[in-house]
């Protein structure tokens, strides 16, 4: 169970520029880990993630969620899958600002049909601080609060996995550490897998395992 890539690669051609964005990537994840994708700008990380959200398509091999190939899935069984499996964080939050804090949560939820679970939305915005903010609107809030509130976009859906694209690039330290132990929380008592790509190597002590990623190749580093 677990995630398993296998010979992953990415080809990117503008013109008559080859671009190798990943290169024969073979990579292991756990259940309920917290994996840091560390590695320069322009190395693959940001391409690597979106595969596994299948916001991109690999140009070789398989990702295996649970032993099911995402790669192979089309059209609408991608779509429903993504939604139903997989949550986002983004570094720029991606809130609509004219829905409050509550709708903004519950978006991802309406969007599927499924009916929302007040009590859990209790529970997870009690957690992350922000449940006295439920019928405020984004712009209303600090960078720190809106990030929380796409934490709990995420989470609410009860996704197996969260991938988390720099989501402290915009916060300051003590509000990144802040997240960083919600994003924990997320593994520890949510029981999800987080993927998260960082700059930031004074994150990594949050990770149970590290992966760097450099000129396309990836490689397991000790912490």
């Amino acid at each position: 169970m677990g995630i398993k890539i296998k010979g992953l690669s990415k080809i990117y051609k503008e013109g008559d520029n080859v671009v190798n964005a990943l290169k024969d990537v073979n990579i292991s994840i756990d259940e309920n880990e917290f994996v840091m994708i560390i590695g320069p700008s322009g190395g693959g990380k940001t391409t690597l993630l979106n595969m596994m959200g299948l916001l991109d398509t690999p140009s070789e091999g398989k990702i295996y969620i649970d032993d099911i190939d995402i790669t192979g899935l089309k059209g609408e069984e991608r779509t429903i899958y993504r939604r139903e499996n997989i949550g986002f964080i983004f570094q720029e939050f991606n809130l609509i600002e004219t829905l409050s804090v509550y709708e903004n949560i519950i978006l991802t939820r309406s969007l599927s049909g499924k009916a929302t679970e007040k009590t859990y939305v209790k529970e997870v915005t009690e957690k992350l601080g922000i449940y006295d903010k439920l019928d405020s609107f984004p712009s209303k809030l600090s960078g720190g609060q809106r990030q929380r509130v796409a934490i709990a976009r995420s989470i609410i859906t009860k996704p197996k996995i969260i991938l988390a694209d720099e989501p402290t690039g915009n916060l300051d330290t003590h509000t990144s550490d802040s997240v960083m132990k919600i994003l924990k929380k997320a593994v520890d008592e949510f029981n999800q897998t987080v993927i998260m790509v960082t700059h930031d190597l004074e994150l990594v002590r949050y990770a149970r395992k590290v992966i760097n990623i450099v000129d396309g190749k990836a490689k397991y580093k000790n912490k």
